[in-house]
C-alpha cells in the first residue's frame, strides 16, 4: 500500500546517501530497496570470501609503497578475524596466490604507461540542495597521466571470480558500475580536465579451471588482464597500454589490417559522453522516484530470467504477485545511448573532459 510521503522524509537521516549499489537494487525493485535501506532488515554476513576478498584488496592498496613489507601487512590483516581450522588450510593456497597476483601486477606495470594513479579513491557528488541528497562511491584504481592541462585517465575495478563486463542492462538503470565510475569522474574534481583512456574489471581472485591447454602460468597471466571498454584513439590507447595490438594488458584488444575486431569493446568521445548522460539521467530519475518514497514491488524480468529474486532475501515477506513483475526486453547493444539533442555540447565536453 506504500508509505506516507511526508513521514518518510521526515524520518531520512540526511543527508541521504545513495551509491551505485543502492541505485542499482532500486531499479532491480523498489520494494527490496526498501526493505534494504529504509527498514533496514537485510543482515550482513562477514563472511570468509569477504574478508578474503578485503585482504587483497587491502594488499594491492600497499604492495607499492616504499619499504612495503608483505608478511607484516599479510599477518596485521589476519588479526582483524578469528580463523578456523578449514580457513587457515586454504590460507595456504589463497597466500601462495596472492603472492603470485602481486608479481603479474609487477609485470604489468612495467607495461602500463601510465604510472601515477589513485586507490581507494573516494568520490561524493551533490546531488540535491533541497533535499540533501549524495551520491558517492569508491574506485579500487585511477591511473593516470598528465599533459598540459589535459588529464588522461584508466579506471580498474578489483573483482573476486567471474567478471561480466556486459553493461547493456543500463538501458534500465541496471548494471551501471563501470558507466557510474565515469559519471563520477567526470562531475567531480578529482581532475580538471579529464579524458577517457578506458573502465576495466580485473580478476583478481579466481579459481583455476581443471583441465585447459594453456599452461598455468598463461592462464594467471591471462586472468588478470583488464576486462572492460577503452577508447577508440589509438594514440591515447597506445601511451596506456603500449602492447594493445597483441592484448598482453587489456583483454580482446587484437586487431586486424582494418583496425580493430569488430568484437572489441572501444568507445568514442561521443559514445563516452552519451554513456556519461544517460547514466546521470538515470541515477536522478531514481533519486526523485526514492524522494517520491515510490516503493512499490516491481521485479524484473530480464531475457527470461527473473534478476530481482534470485538472490533476494526478502522473498518470505514480499508477497509479490505475476501482475507485479515487469518484462525487460534484451538490449543487443548501446545504440539506446545516442542523445542527438545533446551534440552541441559534445565538442566542449571532448575537449575540456567535463
Amino acid at each position: 500500500k506504500g508509505i506516507d510521503k511526508e513521514t518518510y522524509l521526515e524520518n531520512l537521516p540526511y543527508p541521504l546517501k545513495l551509491s551505485y549499489t543502492s541505485i542499482n537494487t532500486y531499479n532491480e525493485c523498489k520494494f527490496k530497496y526498501y526493505l534494504n535501506y529504509v527498514l533496514k532488515l537485510n543482515t550482513f554476513e562477514d563472511t570468509f570470501a569477504a574478508f578474503v576478498g578485503s585482504l587483497y584488496h587491502k594488499i594491492l592498496q600497499l604492495y607499492k609503497k616504499t619499504n612495503f613489507d608483505f608478511e607484516k601487512e599479510y599477518q596485521k590483516y589476519l588479526e582483524r578475524r578469528e580463523l578456523s581450522l578449514k580457513e587457515k588450510v586454504l590460507l595456504v593456497r589463497l597466500k601462495k596466490e596472492l603472492l603470485d597476483l602481486l608479481e603479474q601486477e609487477k609485470q604489468q606495470d612495467l607495461i602500463i604507461g601510465y604510472t601515477d594513479e589513485y586507490l581507494e579513491q573516494k568520490i561524493d557528488i551533490p546531488l540535491r540542495k533541497d533535499i540533501e541528497v549524495i551520491f558517492t562511491g569508491t574506485i579500487d584504481k585511477i591511473m593516470y597521466y598528465k599533459k598540459i592541462e589535459d588529464t588522461y585517465f584508466a579506471i580498474v575495478d578489483y573483482k573476486s571470480g567471474t567478471v561480466d563486463t556486459k553493461i547493456e542492462k543500463m538501458k534500465y538503470g541496471l548494471s551501471m558500475q563501470l558507466p557510474v565510475y565515469l559519471y563520477l569522474i567526470n562531475y567531480s574534481k578529482v581532475f580538471d580536465n579529464p579524458i577517457f583512456t578506458g573502465i576495466y574489471y580485473q580478476n583478481i581472485l579466481f579459481n583455476y579451471p581443471s583441465f585447459d591447454k594453456k599452461s598455468l602460468e598463461e592462464i594467471k597471466k591471462d586472468r588478470i588482464k583488464l576486462q572492460g571498454y577503452s577508447t577508440d584513439d589509438v594514440s591515447i590507447l597506445s601511451r596506456f597500454d603500449p602492447t594493445y595490438e597483441n592484448s598482453e594488458v587489456i583483454k580482446s584488444m587484437k586487431t586486424t589490417e582494418k583496425g580493430f575486431y569488430h568484437y572489441t569493446k572501444i568507445l568514442n568521445d561521443k559514445e563516452v559522453y552519451d554513456m556519461i548522460s544517460y547514466t546521470k539521467k538515470e541515477i536522478e530519475k531514481a533519486t526523485d522516484e526514492i524522494l517520491e518514497a515510490d516503493f512499490s514491488i516491481n521485479p524484473k524480468i530480464y531475457d527470461g530470467k527473473n534478476i530481482s529474486c534470485e538472490f533476494c532475501e526478502f522473498k518470505d515477506i514480499c508477497y509479490k504477485s505475476q501482475k507485479d513483475t515487469i518484462y525487460l526486453d534484451k538490449v543487443a547493444d548501446l545504440s539506446f545511448l545516442d542523445r542527438r539533442d545533446d551534440n552541441a555540447n559534445l565538442d566542449t565536453w571532448a575537449t575540456a573532459g567535463n
